[in-house]
């Protein structure tokens, strides 16, 4: 519980700093045709959540090698993000592609953060991946800070996302005895609710491509090393279940984007959140109703882990079946609507 008040409080105290910082050097998000906001905001915020979370963790003297093995990669996004908001003009996908996968190479290839096997949860046999280990935890880890990235849309919303999904995970790592990374997720719940209290509609401060390329990367490597080293049957529908929303607006907007022939680095306004907006929701409304939706995710998620074997499979074609009919339901009132 320390770790959840120190990263907490500490968060708390460094965003205002950050945010003077910012305002100072005029480093500022500025409204554009696809942005909600209509005054420029400073965007420096993920350099107080990186700086409150590490600083939490280098605190405890039991960090084990792959504990700084992630603080590293998270470095470079730190980097990488830090220089991305502070340019104008922003740094070329392609580069911060190549980034985010050298990142993830680092904590893939030099300390064993990999999606080693999965469990069947019919047979209870292990399926290992034997070479593909590397590239698929390379293309999770990759996919999940593009995926935060994403949602980034609205106050409030990619935090607020986040320490959900942070909170969901820390108690599965639990259940699971993965203590050291429960340990990780705590100090990134508290960061996240810290960086909340300035981020909440009607935001003070943006989290930046610093902050959502961090929490997407803390998310994705401690879904891995957490729950997906494990031999839970169903192990793999956990965090797809807790990053849920992130996962399914980015899978969206990759056919959309195909579909309508455009590159997929493309931004565009027809995310989740943008088309509740155009159903009359007020911004917070449409934040709160994701939040919801999380939650509910969350839990399924949470209750995956505390089942098993054909209890485990029941719940979670009735998620799917919930998750298919809401999105099918929303597609016909689209439609009316239009």
């Amino acid at each position: 519980m320390d770790v959840f008040i120190f990263s907490f409080l500490l968060t708390l105290f460094l965003t205002p700093i950050i945010r003077k910082l910012s305002l100072k050097f005029n480093i500022v998000d500025t409204p554009t045709k696809r942005k909600v906001h209509e005054v420029p905001i400073p965007r420096l915020g993920g350099i107080a959540m990186y700086l409150s979370f590490v600083a939490t963790l280098l605190l405890r003297s039991s960090l084990d090698n792959t504990m700084q093995g992630i603080i590293l990669g998270s470095f470079i996004l730190f980097v990488l993000g830090t220089l991305d908001d502070i340019c104008k003009k922003g740094i070329p996908a392609p580069i911060k592609l190549i980034a985010q996968i050298f990142s993830a190479w680092v904590v893939v290839h030099f300390f064993d953060v990999r999606i080693e096997f999965i469990t069947n949860p019919f047979t209870r046999d292990l399926i290992f991946f034997d070479w593909l280990e590397q590239p698929l935890t390379i293309f999770w880890i990759v996919g999940i800070i593009n995926a935060i990235n994403l949602i980034d849309g609205l106050d409030g919303l990619a935090a607020g996302v986040g320490s959900i999904a942070a909170f969901t995970l820390f108690v599965v790592a639990i259940l699971l005895g993965r203590f050291e990374v429960a340990i990780l997720l705590l100090a990134l719940f508290g960061v996240t609710l810290g960086f909340l209290r300035y981020n909440f509609s009607p935001a003070s401060i943006f989290m930046g491509d610093t902050g959502s390329m961090f929490l997407g990367y803390i998310l994705a490597v401690a879904s891995v090393h957490g729950v997906l080293k494990s031999t839970a049957s169903m192990a793999l529908a956990i965090p797809l279940l807790a990053l849920g929303i992130p996962i399914a607006d980015t899978v969206l907007a990759i056919f959309r984007r195909l579909r309508n022939k455009q590159h997929i680095f493309k931004p565009d306004s027809e995310h989740l959140h943008h088309q509740l907006l155009l159903f009359g929701f007020s911004h917070k409304q449409v934040v709160l109703l994701i939040y919801y939706i999380s939650i509910i995710l969350g839990l399924g998620a949470l209750l995956l882990a505390l089942t098993d074997g054909l209890v485990q499979i029941v719940i979670f074609l009735v998620i799917f079946v919930f998750i298919l009919y809401g999105i099918l339901v929303f597609k016909d009132t689209k439609k009316k609507f239009k």
